[in-house]
C-alpha cells in the first residue's frame, strides 16, 4: 500500500512540473509576442506611418510603449492592449492601441488619443 501511495505522489509531483513547465513555455512566448508588438508600433510612430500621427498630432515625439491589459473582445478575438507615450511643446499624449491576431499575426484593431486626465503609462 505504502508503494502504491508513494508511486501515486511521485506522479503527481512530476504531473505539476509538466504543468509548470508548459505554463513557462507559453508565458515565454507570450513575452516574445508582447516584444514585437511593441517594436511594431514602435516603427510606424517612427517612422510616422501611423495614420493616429496626423493632424493635430503631427510631429510628435514618441517615448515609449507599455502593455495595459489584454482582453477577449465580442467576436471571440484575442485583443492587446498598449498605451503609447508622446511628448510635444511640453504636452504629454497617450495613444492607445487594439491589436487583435489571426493566425499569431498581430494587426492594429484601432488606435484612439485618450483624454489628458486618463491614465497612461
Amino acid at each position: 500500500m505504502k508503494k502504491i501511495v508513494a508511486f501515486l505522489m511521485l506522479l503527481a509531483l512530476v504531473g505539476l512540473a509538466y504543468i509548470f513547465y508548459q505554463y513557462q513555455q507559453i508565458a515565454a512566448e507570450a513575452d516574445i509576442q508582447v516584444e514585437a508588438d511593441i517594436q511594431l508600433l514602435e516603427k510606424s510612430y517612427r517612422d510616422q506611418t501611423s495614420k493616429a500621427l496626423t493632424g493635430l498630432h503631427e510631429g510628435e515625439k514618441y517615448v515609449q510603449t507599455q502593455l495595459a491589459s489584454q482582453h477577449i473582445n465580442d467576436e471571440q478575438k484575442f485583443v492587446r492592449v498598449y498605451h503609447s507615450l508622446f511628448i510635444k511643446n511640453g504636452v504629454r499624449n497617450c495613444l492607445q492601441s487594439h491589436l487583435t491576431y489571426q493566425q499569431k499575426q498581430p494587426n492594429v484593431q484601432k488606435q484612439i488619443w485618450l483624454k489628458p486626465d486618463q491614465y497612461c503609462l
